[in-house]
Formats: structure tokens, C-alpha cells, sequence
């Protein structure tokens, strides 16, 4: 467009300089006064190439916002026709750079939109889970919370004769509204009675049967990760230097085994603050009058969270279907996602099948699991010492897969499951 200008008789000029002399347009009519100061400038510097050059760069560098509408009228037509070849000369290259330099970052972006991109995932925080975590954690309480309403609506379990003391049904197959209502079923007897002996099974079964724990150092702290929560299992149910966490709490709170009570009103020794449930159920008493943690709920709810733990991020980046998404502070203080940490690529056993016969085996013994957690809702405990089992496995989780997150010194003993 430019060069056609030289080659009218008749042409206005619109000359925008932002950077460079941007557009050229045509108009009909003339504003010479504009176009005077223009011509002058030309024709004074033109006899040294040099000082237009210094002219015209200095037009430039100085990034005019432009000579406003310069309008070419008969009477300069053969004055600028005599110059403006040399004008554009020196001007059209420098024009021509600028626009290619202009451009370049247009194709750089093309070429970016072209090119696939890597999906970055939104930082989380290190003190909470995840949200595909929330997502799986959300289904203990959602079990509870259903397993509870159902009680009070089904006209079966609403009917049936409940004992407070033993926080059950009665046992009589007559009045119990469920097979799974009775203590003496074989799934409470063989699973849930031994579940933490399952989950331990199912664990090992996992950690040395699937490639992605084949790294010794990434077996050892998963194993170290066992420990830890099995720690928690038998300090909350078994023993805590001395009597569980379980029995404890349930003294605390005004508890006390009925056969002990009797024999402290007779003057012997205070048995009551000695007896842990399992030594009152053995000399024939019965726990009586104060709060009782739900063990069954703890037990089920926590082997269940670890396996989902340790089961599902190992497999998830193994099998690369999911970005990690969990954050960890650094001993800097600097938040960075887990990957930094990681001694294997995502997706490294892509093709080849996720779960292994040991993975299938753990999520059968969570879905288990699960099924009996449900059950335990419906027909045993009252919905307050439901929840206060949920919150004591829901407590020890949060130690052993969230605090080593934002502490770097745990995190170094104990790792991230699957980094």
C-alpha cells in the first residue's frame, strides 16, 4: 500500500506512528498545512542521507503518536513525488522489521495454541485431604448418617426390642430384626472380630505383589506406615499402658463393669478401676454407665481408610490416571507438590493392569469393609458413640497421612504413599 502512494497524483495520507509509520489510507481532499511541515523536513534533511536517517530513527525510537492527517494537495504532489521514494526506502525497512517483530509473538502464539498443553492442577493444601481424599473419606459418615435414619424409619428395626447395656439388639433370632443384627453372625465372627488381621493381610498381600512398591525404600516406609497406624489400632482397642483408649474413655465418663461395683460396695479392692471390657465380659460383668466408643466403627473405618490410602495412590500413579494432587512443605517453608519428592514418573506402568491380585484382594477386604461399617450403623451403638468412633479414626488418619505433609522431618521417616 505504501508504494502505491508515489505513484498518485491525488492522495491524502494518514500516517499512524506508534511504533512505526502503521497504516497508510487514501482520502479525497487536502490539508496542506499538516503536510508543509512534512514536505520541508524532507526536503531539508534529504541531501544527507545520514541526517535523515537520524531524523526518520528518531521519528521512531521516540514513538510518535503520529503527524495526525497529512493530506497531499496538486501543488506538492511534485515536490513529494520527487522525494518520496528516498522517504521509503528508508523508512519501508524499518517498517518491515518492526511488523515482522511484531508478529513474532502472534505465531508464538499460535504455535503454543497449536502444541498440546500440560494440565496443571490448583495447589491444595497441605493441612487438609485432597479432594479426590474428601471424596473417598466422605463415605464414612455418609454410611453412618444413612445407617442411623434407617434404624429409625425401618419399621423392622424399629420393632424389634433393643438393650441398651450391650448396645444391641436382643439376640434371640426371634426378635432380632437382621441376620446381621446378631452378634454371632460369621462375617462379625471371622471378619470383623479379626479385621485388623485382614487389613494387615490385605496390606502385605499389596505392598510386595505390585510392581509399584517394588522400590525397597518406598516398601520399607510403607511398612513403616503400617506400623504407625496398627500402633494406633491396638493403643485405642487393645492397651495403652494399661487399659485401652476405649476402656479408659468409657471410665471417664462414669462407666464401671456391674460385677466390680458390687464387690467395691462389699469393701474389696477397686477392681472397677482396674477391669478393661474384656476382663468385665470374662468374669461375667457388663459394662454399664458410661460412654463406649464404638470399637467396631474405629476399627472398620480406619483399616478401610489405610487401605484406600495406601492401595489407591500407589496404584494411581502407577497406572497414571490421576495427577498427583496432594502438596507438601518443604524444609524451606516453600509449598511444591508431592511430585518433587517422587523417585518414579507418573504413569510408568501405564498398559499394564492397575490393581494386581494383591490390589484386588485389598479392595475386596474394603468392600467388606464397608458392608459391615453399614451394618454396625444400623443395629448397634447409638449414633453419638457411632460418631465419636468415626472422629478417633478419622484423629489417627489425619496423623499418619496429613501431618507429614507440613512436617518435613515426619514425612522423611514415614514418606507419602505411592511417592
Amino acid at each position: 500500500m505504501i508504494r502505491q502512494l508515489a505513484k498518485r497524483t491525488h492522495f491524502c495520507a494518514v500516517v499512524l506512528v506508534g511504533s512505526l509509520l502503521e497504516d497508510v489510507k487514501l482520502e479525497g481532499r487536502s490539508k496542506a498545512s499538516n503536510l508543509d511541515n512534512l514536505v520541508l523536513d524532507i526536503q531539508k534533511h534529504l541531501p544527507s542521507d545520514k541526517r535523515t536517517s537520524s531524523l526518520l530513527g528518531v521519528a521512531v525510537e521516540d514513538d510518535w503518536v503520529g503527524f495526525g492527517s497529512i493530506c497531499v494537495s496538486l501543488d506538492h504532489v511534485v515536490t513529494l513525488r520527487r522525494y518520496i521514494p528516498l522517504y521509503l526506502r528508508l523508512i519501508y525497512p524499518m517498517a518491515t522489521s518492526r511488523r515482522a517483530a511484531k508478529a513474532a509473538p502472534e505465531e508464538d502464539i499460535a504455535a503454543m495454541d497449536s502444541t498440546p498443553r500440560t494440565t496443571t492442577t490448583p495447589r491444595t493444601s497441605p493441612f487438609l485431604p485432597t479432594p479426590l481424599e474428601r471424596a473417598g473419606l466422605v463415605i464414612f459418615p455418609a454410611m453412618l448418617i444413612f445407617g442411623t435414619i434407617f434404624s429409625i424409619i425401618s419399621p423392622q428395626t424399629r420393632a424389634a426390642p433393643y438393650d441398651h447395656v450391650t448396645q444391641s439388639h436382643l439376640q434371640d433370632p426371634s426378635f432380632s430384626p437382621s441376620y446381621f443384627a446378631r452378634k454371632s453372625n460369621l462375617f462379625n465372627v471371622l471378619f470383623v472380630k479379626r479385621g485388623w488381621a485382614w487389613i494387615t493381610v490385605a496390606f502385605f498381600g499389596f505392598v510386595f505383589s505390585h510392581p509399584s512398591t517394588a522400590n525397597l525404600e518406598r516398601r520399607a516406609r510403607a511398612i513403616f506406615r503400617w506400623f504407625a497406624v496398627t500402633s494406633m489400632w491396638f493403643l485405642v482397642t487393645q492397651w495403652c499402658f494399661g487399659p485401652a483408649l476405649i476402656d479408659r474413655g468409657f471410665r471417664w465418663t462414669g462407666g464401671r463393669c456391674e460385677l466390680a461395683r458390687r464387690e467395691v460396695e462389699f469393701g474389696v479392692d477397686s477392681v472397677a478401676d482396674k477391669v478393661t471390657a474384656v476382663a468385665c465380659k470374662a468374669a461375667g460383668g457388663k459394662w454399664k454407665g458410661g460412654h463406649d466408643i464404638s470399637g467396631h466403627v474405629f476399627l472398620l473405618t480406619l483399616g478401610t481408610a489405610f487401605l484406600m490410602q495406601e492401595v489407591g495412590w500407589a496404584v494411581l500413579r502407577w497406572s497414571g490416571k490421576r495427577n498427583e494432587e496432594r502438596c507438601v512443605v518443604m524444609s524451606d517453608g516453600a509449598l511444591k507438590s508431592a511430585n518433587v519428592e517422587a523417585d518414579h514418573a507418573i504413569g510408568e506402568g501405564a498398559g499394564e493392569p492397575a490393581l494386581g491380585l494383591g490390589g484386588k484382594f485389598a479392595v475386596g477386604v474394603m468392600g467388606l469393609s464397608s458392608w459391615m461399617l453399614l451394618m454396625t450403623a444400623i443395629y448397634f451403638h447409638t449414633w453419638f458413640e457411632k460418631f465419636t468412633g468415626l472422629m478417633t479414626a478419622g484423629t489417627a488418619f489425619y496423623i499418619v497421612y496429613v501431618v507429614p505433609r507440613f512436617v518435613p522431618g515426619v514425612r522423611q521417616i514415614v514418606g507419602l504413599p505411592g511417592i
